[in-house]
């Protein structure tokens, strides 16, 4: 047996040598004592600072493990990085506690197991340990709590530390304490080793630590239906502190909404942190977030919704097993696996013994490496029980068949775990180090998240059936729950869930209330005979036991419970204030304030506070309201009661308050789950009136987003008054309650301050200034801007300005001689008139210009220049208009003002001399439209016809319009061309 540990202990050391770890069976141990190093025998205790790797700067030397403790604690408030070290310790660094990092499992000191035991409590007398147990597997990091004491005599100590949820002790002989400044900087550091005469001999060993973290990463997934989804799922990866190789990233869990993509750290899966020290943690909301994966806290007394067929597609498709493996030496061994074809087996067993078929399936892969481990294909055990981390296939119970194997797990062996009178009961889901099976089942204390995030992964390829859809609570821990046989009757006579129980999970259905009290049928862990007895699994160890659903219920009176329903759970808190008004000189509100899926019943101790606020804060507490059901009705989901988040007080005193402005809003804290937040003053009701106590005025005001202050002022209640600008007098009055004013109302002529003073003829008095800055009887002044007063023949165009208020315009053109008012008004209602009126402009007359009718281009010059329509011309100028009929068009009539110009119809037209404003207009005719009705009717053929057989006469005009060939006559040839027009041939 020597011979073989040694052989292996070389072979070991070869490895090393080629993963780069340092390991040597030469180990020189780090003397503390040495010249240079500061510290002697009577002044044992070194505190030092980190100042680089592997360099310890000494601050000071102590007596006492207590004394340096002190010291350590106030140096570390101002440097982050500070360690106790002491000869006697057993780890290669000397460190016996530090201000921050990490704690590694390491047993090997005490045992030559693979494992070590983490204990719930410890004397601190005699530096033992004791409570509950649990255990994690060696070379595993912890989050580091504390040094609670040590012996210098031998080196014993007591380190505080958490692991998967559990917080709890382990001794210092057992762990080597990692600084975090070594993980920050990615820097190497020696750990391990073991004393002479250990059962297990290694020397000290260095690595580069790492620290479990979690990441939230964007994904795509696949189902059965060859459909794909995004979602962001949570990942765990995880390290080895003997090597720093990574034992892999597994999925979790689907991310809540609160994670966003990135890395995170946590020593429990449900509470997540930014950093290292986990001292900042991720909100979900208004709260720091929780997470309870779905599956980890789903008790295995659920059913899932997957035939055995569909758990078989997952093995054959998504797995890709096409085969039972036969044997070891199978060919086919890589595309077989024990869980081929085994789905009918899980779902019927799930059927007789009551448990998920899902969770245990999950359990089963995850224990069987998908069904192919060695214990899998040569004992038909898919759960590795018997498997002892010390002695794993030989001691590894071996079965008859796989069904056996899935029998005998949920009808005896699970059981023992679900089964509240055992001693490794701790609730009956797989759960972490601090609940569930987790705590007794297995070392690596991650073995609940990975069957969880097996299970995710597998419900989530078959469609998602299963997430969500059975209600569990998680009870408050000192939670003691007594599961009753009968509804409605509080005999405690089925079985009681202890208070020492850690974040335990229980399946409620929806409530009824009976006396005042809400009851939840609940699913009892342990079976149920034919009487409603349930069967203690200490009485049938070895039995399978089946599970009738019908009988194995129990009632828990949820009104007397303290849990969280996760669903329901959003990071919200949900408040209105109902009342608000005066109570004499007491302030009086009601109202209700809660955290959403938060059982909030009416013994609860959920609280409420006022707070009010301008430079500090002050804080009133509320009474408890009454009864609320309606919440519970609203919120609740028939799972929770919100019946006990209502306050109501009548005797808030204010008189205190000084004079300010100050803002409110409802403090809520659940106190058994040390959550707290601030909600907004939510109040949509009427304003309470206008207030005076003790020679202050307290007056309510609301802005425009329903924020409502409270303005605390001087006694004297001044009266509404107008505030916008005026012109007129303003009169302010004010009032006094059982004081005397030197004057009730005072008038202001002009802008100014007065003071209204109130005595109490006691020597008391109170002022209130009024300051008016808003009366103007000042008129506006219009300032005309320069301009010409020479004689000129064109436009004139004249500005203005106003030195306050507006103008009606800020200029007006003349085109003539005339008169035009500028009129400022200001915002006081002044108004000022100023009138220009311009003489020095040459006559000037306007001329327009357009077409009547038909179509064509009528323009006009004034010296051959080009004149625009509604032109200014002086005297005696002389105008040409031209008209440009379209084709088919032609020139009928020019007009004067209205007037025909006779015997004119050529293109031009000049008008000589102009001596007033005149109007010309042009009408084009077409060519055809002979009665001149601006179309071309048969009605014009008609006319023509008439002309030719002479049997009427057509007019000069209306014989050009006829020539619609322009050959200068009226023939038959017209006639065919119009009637051709009309028809649209040409």
């Amino acid at each position: 047996m020597r011979k073989l540990k040694k052989l292996i202990t070389i072979a070991i050391s070869m490895i090393l040598a080629f993963t780069g770890i340092v390991f040597s069976n030469v180990f020189t141990p780090i003397d503390l004592f040495a010249e240079g190093e500061g510290c002697s025998a009577e002044l044992p205790f070194e505190v030092s600072t980190i100042t680089g790797q592997n360099i310890y700067t000494l601050s000071a030397c102590y007596a006492t493990f207590n004394e340096a403790k002190t010291a350590m604690d106030a140096l570390s408030t101002t440097i982050p990085d500070v360690v106790i070290r002491h000869p006697m310790s057993y780890s290669p660094s000397k460190i016996i506690a530090m201000s921050r990092g990490i704690a590694v499992t390491y047993d090997y000191r005490t045992d030559n197991t693979s494992t070590v035991y983490l204990y719930s409590s410890y004397n601190p007398s005699t530096l033992s340990l004791g409570g509950t147990t649990t255990y994690a597997v060696n070379h595993r990091d912890m989050q580091y709590l504390g040094t609670m004491g040590y012996s210098q005599t031998n080196g014993i100590g007591i380190v505080k530390i958490r692991i998967s949820g559990f917080t709890g002790y382990i001794n210092l002989k057992n762990t080597d304490l990692i600084p975090m400044i070594y993980l920050d900087n990615g820097w190497s550091f020696t750990l391990g080793g073991t004393p002479a005469g250990s059962l297990y001999v290694e020397a000290p060993f260095t690595t580069i630590p790492k620290m479990n973290k979690y990441t939230v990463v964007s994904t795509t997934y696949g189902d059965i239906n060859g459909q794909t989804h995004a979602v962001n799922d949570l990942l765990h990866e995880y390290f080895s502190m003997w090597n720093s190789r990574s034992y892999g990233t597994f999925t979790y869990g689907p991310a809540p909404d609160w994670l966003a993509p990135g890395t995170y750290y946590s020593w429990d899966g449900i509470t997540f942190y930014t950093d290292r020290d986990c001292r900042n943690p991720v909100y979900d909301d208004q709260v720091v977030g929780r997470y309870y994966q779905y599956y980890q806290y789903l008790p295995l007394r659920s059913d899932t919704k997957y035939t055995g067929d569909e758990l078989d597609a997952y093995v054959e498709i998504a797995l890709g097993y096409t085969n039972t493996i036969t044997s070891l030496e199978d060919p086919d061994r890589d595309t077989g696996s024990m869980l081929f074809d085994q789905g009918a087996n899980f779902v019927s067993a799930q059927t007789t013994y009551g448990m998920n078929a899902l969770l245990v399936f999950s359990l089963a892969y995850h224990e069987s490496a998908a069904g192919t481990s060695t214990l899998a294909i040569t004992k038909y055990n898919l759960f590795g029980w018997g498997a002892v981390d010390s002695n794993p296939i030989t001691n590894a119970t071996e079965f008859v068949s796989i069904a056996q194997s899935i029998n005998e797990m949920m009808g005896i062996h699970l059981r023992g775990y679900i089964s509240p009178e055992n001693w490794r009961f701790f609730g009956s889901v797989f759960g972490t180090k601090n609940s569930g099976m987790n705590v007794k089942y297995a070392s690596d204390h991650f073995w609940g998240e990975k069957i969880a995030g097996r299970a995710y992964k597998i419900d989530r390829w078959l469609g998602s059936k299963d997430y969500q859809a059975v209600d569990y609570a998680i009870l408050n821990s000192n939670t003691t729950v007594n599961v009753e046989k009968t509804e409605g009757v509080e005999a405690t006579d089925l079985y009681t869930l202890s208070s020492s129980l850690k974040e335990e999970s229980l399946i409620l259905l929806p409530f009824t209330k009976i006396t005042a009290k809400y009851w939840s049928r609940t699913p009892t862990t342990m079976p149920a005979d034919a009487s409603g007895n349930m069967i203690a699994y200490a009485d049938s160890a070895s039995q399978l036991v089946e599970y009738n659903r019908d009988l194995s219920k129990g009632y828990v009176v949820s009104s007397n419970l303290s849990y969280m329903v996760p669903r329901l759970v959003d990071g919200k808190a949900i408040g209105q204030v109902e009342t608000l008004a005066w109570n004499g000189n007491l302030l009086s509100l009601s109202g209700y304030g809660f955290f959403k899926g938060y059982n909030a019943f009416t013994g609860a101790t959920v609280s409420h506070t006022l707070k009010i606020s301008d430079t500090s804060d002050q804080f009133y507490p509320l009474a408890d309201g009454p009864i609320r059901e309606q919440l519970t009705t609203d919120f609740g989901s028939g799972l929770v009661s919100y019946d006990g988040s209502g306050y109501s007080s009548t005797n808030i005193d204010l008189s205190t308050l000084d004079i300010g402005e100050y803002r409110f809003a409802i403090d809520v804290k659940e106190d058994r789950y040390g959550i707290s937040t601030t909600i907004p003053f939510n109040y949509e009701g009427e304003l309470p009136q206008d207030h005076v106590i003790d020679g202050k005025f307290y007056e309510f005001q609301r802005d425009t987003d329903g924020v409502i202050t409270l303005i605390v002022n001087y006694a004297i209640l001044i009266n509404p008054y107008p505030t916008t600008p005026t012109n007129q007098n303003v009169t302010v009055t004010a009032t006094v309650s059982n004081w005397t004013l030197n004057e009730t109302s005072h008038t202001f002529t002009e802008n100014g301050s007065f003071t209204f003073i109130a005595t109490d003829g006691n020597g008391g008095s109170a002022s209130r200034t009024v300051t008016i800055t808003h009366i103007d009887k000042v008129a506006p002044v219009i300032t005309i801007a320069p301009y010409t007063t020479e004689n000129i023949d064109t436009s004139l165009t004249v500005n203005a300005i106003t030195n306050e208020g507006t103008l009606n315009a800020s200029s007006h053109t003349f085109q003539n001689n005339g008169s035009f008012d500028f009129v400022a008004t200001d915002a006081a209602g002044n108004i000022t008139t100023k009138t220009v009126t311009i003489t020095n402009i040459a006559p000037r007359y306007v001329v327009d210009y357009s077409i009547s009718s038909g179509a064509g281009v009528l323009s006009a010059k004034m010296n051959d220049v080009s004149i625009t329509t509604g032109s200014y011309l002086t005297t005696g100028s002389t105008v040409v208009f031209t008209a440009t009929p379209n084709t088919g068009y032609f020139l009928t009539q020019w007009t004067i003002d209205g007037v025909p110009v006779a015997n004119n119809v050529t293109n031009t037209f000049s008008i000589a001399n102009i001596t007033a404003s005149t109007t010309v207009t042009a009408r084009f005719t077409m060519f055809g439209d002979v009665n001149n009705d601006g179309k071309l009717t048969t009605t014009d053929i008609v006319m023509l016809r008439r002309h030719l057989a002479g049997i009427s006469t057509l007019d000069a005009l209306m014989q050009v319009s006829g020539d619609f060939n322009q050959d200068g006559k009226i023939s038959s040839t017209d006639i065919v061309l119009l009637r051709r027009r009309i028809a649209g041939v040409i």
